[in-house]
Order: C-alpha cells, then sequence, then structure tokens
C-alpha cells in the first residue's frame, strides 16, 4: 500500500516479507517464518521557492526541491535493514535580461483635455522572463530632458533574515508583480499640473529576480491641447448669389479660409437639408481658397437653393474645428425667392425691442407682385408670427423673437415666404430654422464612490465624476469647481472646458497645487454651464471625504480636522443635530478602520488654535489651549471604546497650539489647525 499527501508526505507498507507477498518466497521459503512487522518507506518532498512569490502560470524555473526519503525493512533471521536519503534539486539559472517587446509603431499624439478623445498615451507592451519580473518603470523626459513623470511598480521584499521570516519564505507562494499589457500617460506631471503642449520622450524599463534590468530605446509621443483654428472670411450678401449656368455675371463663388496648419483640411458644399453635394481635395498646411462652379460631385450643375460651405480638419491629437458659410444662393431660375437668416438661434428677453434675426429676401421677379407674407412657423406647423405687405417685397425684415402676443416661445422656428404675382404665380421659399432659446443648460452631477478616500491604499483612491449638460442650443462652455470646506469656502479645483463637458472625469483629490484634499469632510462644488446663446445655468453640492490613513515617517497617521466640538469644551452639547450626526459618523469610520489595524497601539493627539500672534500673548494661552486639546482628545478616546475599540490600545495627549500646520495669518484656514490626529504605532 503507497499513500501520497498532497504530493509531498509519501508513506509505503509492505507485508509479510520484505515486499510483500509473493508465491515464489511462498514455495522457495514456506518452512520460514515471516516477519510480523511490515516494511515502512516514508519520503518528504520539500518545494524551495528562490523567492517568496510565484507567478500565476506556476512554479518557475528557479525553484528547488528537497526530498528527504527513510525506510525500515525487516528481513529474514532477524536481521532489519534501515536506509535514509536526501536529494536536492538546485533549480536552473537566470542569465538574461527581461525581454521588452513593444508595439508602437509611429509617434503617437494626444490631448488630455477629459472632452474623451484621445486624453492618454496608450503604449502597448509585452514584457517576460525566465524567472519573474520584479520591478518596471515608465520614465518621460520634456525636450530638455528632464523627467516630469514617473510610473512605475515594483516588488516588496522583507528585511528580516530570522529563522521565523526565513520560514515564511519556504513555504510561501510566489508571483511576480502585476506587468500590465498597456502603459498608459494622462499627460499630468509629478506635481500633478497638465503638461506643456510639445514633444516628450519616454523609456520603459524592467528587472528580473536574477537582477537583470532591459531598457527599451526612446520612443518619442506628442501632447497637443491646442485645437485646430480656422476662419473663412466674410462675402457681402450680394456676392454669395451666383447663376453657374452664365445668365447672372457670376459663374462662382469663392471661400477664402485660413487658419492654423494642420495634415488634412476637409471641404464640402451642403445643401438646405444638410446633404454633402460637392467634396473638394484635402489640403495640407493652412488652408487655401477653394472655388466652386456649382456643379456637384457627380459633375452636374445643382439645383438652385441655399447652400453651405464647411471647413473642417482633425489633427493627430483628435482636436477639431470647424467653421463654415452659410446662405449661399445657387440662382438659375427666372422665377423665384430666396430666404436667408441671419443667425441660427436667439435669446429674446420679454421687454425685447430690437430685431434680434434679419430674414434677408431676394426675388429674381421684382414686378407684378400682388401681395407678400413671411410667418414664422412653430414645430406643429402653426404660425405664431406673421408679417406681410403688398405690392413692394422689402430686402430684409426683422424679427424680436416674440409671438404676436409678444411672449416668448421657445422652440425651433421655420420661416417661410410666400410671394404672389397678378399672373398668379405663387412663388415660396424657407430659410434655415431659427431656435429660440432662453433656458439655461439642464445640468446634472452624479459621482462614486460615496465617499472616497485618496490615501493610495488601492480602495476608491480616486473620484469618479459623471457630468451631463442638456439643451436645446449647443454647449459653450462648462465649469468644475471644487471649493474649500470652510470659510470663505476659497477654489480648491477647478475643471473646465470648451463645449459639451466629457461623460466622466476623474479626480484624485488634489488641488490645482497639489495639495490633498483633508480627511472626513464634505467638500461644496458648483458645477455650472453656458450655451452659445449665453443662457447658464448651474448645480451645486457636496463631496464627501473618507477617513484618509497617510504614512508619517515609520508611523500610519490619520488627521481629522472635521469633529466639531463646543467652543472653549469638549462636548457637543448645543451644536445642531446635523453637526452632532456627522461626529459620531466619522467617530464610528475611525473605530472600524482602527479595528482593521489590530496590531497597533494608537496615539491620540489633540491639537488646538491659537487666535494670538506669537509672543507672551500666545505664552499665557498656551496652557488653556493645551488642557482643552487634552480634554478633547480624552473624549474621543472614550467614544472610540463605545464603538468597540480596546481601550488597552488608546493613549491621549493634548499638544496645544504647538504643531499648528497653518501660518498665523492665514485666518481662512485656521480651521485646519483645530484637528484630532490618530497615530497608530507597532
Amino acid at each position: 500500500m503507497k499513500l501520497t499527501f498532497a504530493e509531498i508526505v509519501a508513506l509505503s507498507v509492505s507485508w509479510p516479507g520484505g515486499s510483500g507477498f509473493n508465491l515464489r518466497e511462498y514455495r522457495d521459503f514456506k518452512d520460514t517464518a515471516f516477519p510480523f512487522l511490515p516494511s515502512v518507506g516514508l519520503s518528504v518532498n520539500i518545494p524551495l521557492p528562490a523567492r517568496k512569490e510565484k507567478t500565476k502560470s506556476g512554479r518557475l524555473p528557479t525553484d528547488g526541491d528537497l526530498k528527504i526519503s527513510g525506510a525500515f525493512k525487516p528481513l529474514y533471521e532477524g536481521v532489519t535493514a534501515i536506509g535514509a536519503g536526501v536529494s536536492w534539486y538546485a533549480g536552473v539559472a537566470d542569465n538574461s535580461a527581461p525581454v521588452i517587446q513593444p508595439d508602437y509603431p509611429q509617434t503617437v499624439f494626444f490631448s488630455p483635455n477629459n472632452d474623451g478623445k484621445s486624453d492618454h498615451l496608450e503604449f502597448p507592451v509585452k514584457i517576460s522572463d525566465q524567472g519573474y519580473i520584479t520591478s518596471w518603470k515608465m520614465e518621460i523626459k520634456n525636450e530638455r530632458g528632464d523627467v516630469v513623470r514617473v510610473i512605475e511598480n515594483k516588488e516588496t521584499r522583507a528585511g528580516s533574515s530570522n529563522f521565523k521570516d526565513f520560514m515564511k519564505r519556504l513555504f510561501r507562494a510566489k508571483r511576480q508583480i502585476d506587468v500590465p499589457s498597456s502603459f498608459s500617460w494622462d499627460g499630468l506631471q509629478k506635481a500633478g499640473n497638465l503638461s506643456p503642449d510639445g514633444k516628450y520622450f519616454f523609456t520603459i524599463t524592467a528587472s528580473d529576480d536574477a537582477g537583470y534590468t532591459a531598457v527599451t530605446e526612446v520612443y518619442e509621443t506628442v501632447v497637443k491641447n491646442t485645437p485646430p483654428s480656422v476662419n473663412i472670411a466674410s462675402i457681402p450678401d450680394a456676392q454669395k448669389i451666383f447663376d453657374p449656368k452664365g445668365s447672372g455675371g457670376r459663374t462662382t463663388i469663392t471661400f477664402n479660409p485660413s487658419g492654423s496648419a494642420e495634415d488634412a483640411w476637409e471641404s464640402a458644399v451642403y445643401n438646405a437639408s444638410g446633404e454633402k453635394i460637392r467634396g473638394f481635395e484635402k489640403m495640407s498646411g493652412t488652408p487655401r481658397p477653394v472655388l466652386w462652379d456649382g456643379k456637384d460631385d457627380s459633375g452636374q450643375i445643382a439645383p438652385d437653393g441655399v447652400y453651405s460651405f464647411k471647413i473642417s480638419a482633425t489633427d493627430r491629437a483628435q482636436n477639431s474645428a470647424q467653421a463654415q458659410m452659410t446662405n449661399i444662393i445657387l440662382d438659375s431660375r427666372e422665377a423665384a425667392a430666396f430666404l436667408t437668416a441671419s443667425v441660427p438661434a436667439i435669446a429674446p428677453s420679454p421687454d425685447q425691442s430690437s430685431n434680434m434675426v434679419e430674414f434677408s429676401i431676394r426675388l429674381l421677379l421684382q414686378d407684378g407682385i400682388d401681395n407678400w407674407k413671411l410667418e414664422l412657423l412653430d414645430e406643429k406647423g402653426e404660425v405664431q408670427r406673421a408679417f406681410s405687405g403688398a405690392a413692394r417685397v422689402p430686402a430684409s425684415q426683422g424679427w424680436n423673437g416674440l409671438t404676436e402676443q409678444r411672449q416668448i416661445r421657445e422652440g425651433v422656428y421655420t420661416p417661410k415666404l410666400t410671394v404672389n404675382y397678378t399672373r398668379g404665380d405663387i412663388v415660396t421659399a424657407t430659410a434655415t430654422t431659427v431656435l429660440v432659446d432662453v433656458s439655461g443648460p439642464e445640468l446634472a452631477l452624479t459621482y462614486t464612490p460615496e465617499y472616497f478616500s485618496p490615501d493610495n491604499d488601492g480602495e476608491n483612491d480616486e473620484l469618479f465624476i459623471n457630468l451631463t449638460a442638456k439643451d436645446a442650443s449647443p454647449i459653450a462652455s462648462w465649469v468644475l469647481e471644487i471649493r474649500a470646506p470652510e470659510a470663505p469656502y476659497p477654489v480648491f479645483r477647478r475643471t473646465e472646458g470648451r463645449g459639451a463637458p466629457a461623460h466622466r472625469i476623474t479626480w484624485d483629490g488634489k488641488s490645482d497645487n497639489g495639495e490633498l484634499v483633508q480627511s472626513a469632510v464634505f467638500y461644496p462644488y458648483t458645477f455650472s454651464a453656458t450655451d452659445v446663446l449665453g443662457n447658464s445655468n448651474k448645480t451645486e453640492g457636496r463631496i464627501g471625504i473618507d477617513v484618509l490613513v497617510i504614512r508619517d515617517g515609520d508611523r500610519l497617521k490619520m488627521q481629522i480636522p472635521s469633529i466639531i466640538f463646543r467652543p472653549d469644551y469638549a462636548d457637543f452639547v448645543g451644536l445642531s443635530p446635523e453637526v452632532v450626526e456627522n461626529n459620531h459618523r466619522i467617530i464610528r469610520r475611525i473605530a472600524h478602520i482602527l479595528n482593521q489595524f489590530r496590531d497597533y497601539r494608537v496615539q491620540i493627539e489633540g491639537h488646538a488654535n491659537p487666535v494670538q500672534p506669537a509672543g507672551p500673548a500666545r505664552e499665557r494661552e498656551e496652557a488653556s489651549l493645551k488642557r482643552i486639546s487634552e480634554a478633547r482628545a480624552r473624549m474621543i478616546v472614550d467614544l472610540l471604546v463605545r464603538n468597540g475599540v480596546a481601550r488597552n490600545r488608546l493613549s491621549f495627549e493634548g499638544v496645544g497650539s504647538s504643531k499648528t500646520i497653518v501660518e498665523f495669518e492665514d485666518r481662512n484656514n485656521w480651521w485646519k489647525n483645530r484637528r484630532v490626529e490618530f497615530y497608530l504605532i507597532k
């Protein structure tokens, strides 16, 4: 019988005789008594990992095996054999550096402007090794050779060499650090500020457990946040009308765009329905004049009507720009009317008196007119405002944006012109629609998690903010301001952009100056947006910060500035129910965290804020501040004990104003000095 346990321990037993029962022994030695005791063999196979972890794929070639064997075997005539042995498989040496295989065929341009397009540099790479990877880093430099960002990960090794740690290493599974399949850079520098436009150079470095290091060649990327710029030189309305058949004098029209130098400018002519009827050859560099002869892509003269010319470019960082010229009239008919609007959208006021939009009217046949009317139709086709006359049709008709009842009615209006001739002809024309919009954007802001803690512990270190801005008119700009939690509430972090905001932005908890958020407080925010007509709106709320556990030298520290006490006392008497409930919520959260670090003792320090400048007055004040801070620290100890923290782990001290973190002159931030700090001590 042989039993094997977990492929580590093997036990074998045989009886009778030296190797169990067989016919030959029974025939030849049938007069001999077999031994009473069985034969017993025992072996132990101990895996010896060369490092403390394994890869996900299993054993590494540098692993070793230690096998210890022993046997007890009774023979004949009272003779017994005992044997033992040891074998050690030492493993295979790793004599080569890691292999780094990038997939980066050409220089990548990206624009880290939170618009949802090419916001990150992605560098696909595969790193492999005979052993396992202990560290890697991506080092990014600017054109001057200064290191602007280092993204890295490395193995943390135990420093002790005592027998207990040796045994832990002996039986601990071995695995390499996580190696991403793609390195990503969000364009931020070490201080958290956005990198300026320009070229940047980076390398990938990897080291293995045998001490070998490999470094890639230098790769280039380009940060480009500046979008293309383009403008089309204006043309008088009279010169926007042309006749490609030659009866009206002008047979072509030339567009004169100007702008920045880009890889490819695309331009085309569109009809009133927005369909492209003529595309032009792409241009590189700065845009050049474009001539349209009135023909479509098939070479046929386009139908008479109102057209628009558009030119646009998207650079390699996915930044875009566009310009257009509207109200271009192709006219080859003998009797026709053309109607154009000066602007596509307006935002009138209830007492609006001046015209906000001008409708230009052009008739090919000016005489023989009986009457005319210009109507503003809503989405249902109902007339909301009308202008009319006899005989002579004006060259333009203005509208102040109000209905016949002098009210504002938001919506999309279709201008329709009808001209009746005495000979029976009825000519109609419509212009591009006009939007009446006086409402600000509809805004919404949500975020996850409910409380986030950017203390680099791997849990809830980033806040994902979802922004929504809906409006009938395009969004022109938006701003998200996160303010400090205490009066006068200065701006802590500001994010803004042009056009509609990205659906999601990520916040690492740092201010515009790189300052980390305070622990266990609420930071108010204001999200505002303005559309292209100047209508604006805003929504407000607050973001909750969890308790932060940060490393302070060789200690862990929780800094809590938001537990509010009654002035000059160590209690919550007289405070609002909301403040008291928030105090207890914070203390419950602290107790929960402390119970996760049960191997640590906890030193609680109470701090106070001085209201006297440095000098004799400060010294007289200090004794009182120390008593208050000590009493408050003692109260926190009692509350933590009530929430399940063992009292023998807790100690406290009041240090008064001896350890302020804000200068006396900075009155707006005095609240940061009134705090309680928790130190976790091994």
